[in-house]
């Protein structure tokens, strides 16, 4: 496996030294903005005009932890090349990511090849990834709204919004969208049961103007959310 830094160093396993590579430090927003840091500075965002290298790095990050194999990456960017075009446009789009990564001293590996797949690295960090794990973590409590408003504060809106008419990005978007509706019913509950009408009602104002409000937000012996929402909001 061949690992690609930010300095377009390229390191072998069994090959050098045995140290484990830095961590990346790479935090990458995709929840109603796209944007790269590196600690303070921001290494890429979306005024960045290398689009086809910014959706290759969207495309990697919304499967991180998954290898990708080379044609899927060529038939989601480039569906309309023939495969010599298309295969010559991703070599290039991952040199102008190796690129921007020098110029920002980002020396820990960020994209690794191995054969024909790739991969981002493990530990770069995704807003969309928090998201759901502070989700799950909320859920798992039922009990607790500061978990569940730790969660919400982590969706800063849609994924990827600027890729609205993408096919690759919308069953991730539509996921995440309606766990964030099903996050705002079940806070909305838990604080009625504890007496705080008033957010309660503000948390089920934010589902009610959630577009489109998803269906997935079917509460417990309730056969149209949108009906026990409405019914929830009047009586407060």
């Amino acid at each position: 496996m061949v690992e690609v830094s930010g300095k377009g160093r390229v390191q072998t396993e069994g090959s050098g030294s045995r140290r484990q590579p830095e961590r990346s430090g790479l935090r990458i927003c995709l929840l109603g903005r796209f944007e790269v840091r590196s600690g303070d500075q921001v290494v890429v965002d979306q005024r960045w005009h290398r689009r086809k290298a910014q959706a290759l790095l969207k495309l990697l990050a919304l499967n991180k932890g998954r290898w990708l194999h080379r044609e899927q990456v060529l038939d989601t960017l480039w569906p309309d090349l023939d495969p010599a075009a298309a295969a010559a446009n991703l070599r290039k789009n991952i040199h102008y990511l190796r690129t921007i990564f020098a110029e920002k001293d980002l020396t820990a590996p960020i994209v690794s090849a191995a054969a024909d797949m790739l991969a981002l690295s493990p530990d770069v960090w995704t807003d969309f990834e928090a998201f759901k794990a502070q989700a799950k973590t909320a859920r798992d409590s039922r009990t607790d709204p500061a978990l569940y408003e730790e969660a919400l504060a982590l969706y800063g809106g849609d994924l990827l919004p600027e890729e609205a008419y993408e096919e690759w990005a919308e069953p991730l978007r539509e996921e995440l969208r309606s766990l964030r509706n099903q996050l705002l019913y079940e806070l909305a509950y838990l604080y009625e049961a504890l007496g705080e009408v008033d957010r309660a009602a503000e948390h089920l104002q934010q589902l009610l103007q959630a577009e489109p409000l998803q269906h997935a937000v079917e509460p417990v012996g309730a056969e149209d959310p949108h009906q026990i929402v409405f019914q929830r909001q009047e009586e407060f």
